[in-house]
């Protein structure tokens, strides 16, 4: 879970640097990192690790993969996060933003990786 460690610390030096869609990216890379651990067809999205959960019964409620499948969503439809400007001049992204993904990341990395090790048991 190195991968995933790095990206946490890069965003919270995002954070104390002023660079709040920068520290989005980093959080949500964090979440990437452990989903392709668990499946490598994780590259692109988050959506196969999640099926894969699904598939070994560790992730049982709907709401909750779509929930996560959600947030992940944010973080590549704002412009400026994961994805180019393109009629704005900056991300809206605040404080407030990076940190509620910082946290929401890392406890959704977290717990993936807690539900990775219930697959491999």
């Amino acid at each position: 879970m190195d991968g995933a460690r790095t990206h946490l610390r890069n965003a919270v030096d995002h954070i104390n640097g002023g660079r709040y869609a920068d520290s989005v990216a980093d959080s949500i890379h964090a979440v990437e990192s452990v989903a392709r651990l668990i499946d490598p067809k994780a590259a692109k999205t988050l959506g196969p690790a999640l099926k894969s959960l699904e598939r070994h019964g560790v992730l049982t409620h709907k709401a909750l993969a779509e929930g996560f499948s959600n947030l992940y969503g944010y973080s590549s439809n704002e412009q400026g996060i994961r994805h180019a400007l393109l009629d704005k001049d900056a991300p809206r992204v605040t404080l407030d933003e990076a940190v509620f993904m910082y946290g929401a990341c890392a406890s959704f990395a977290a717990y993936l990786v807690s539900k990775r090790r219930q697959v491999n048991q």
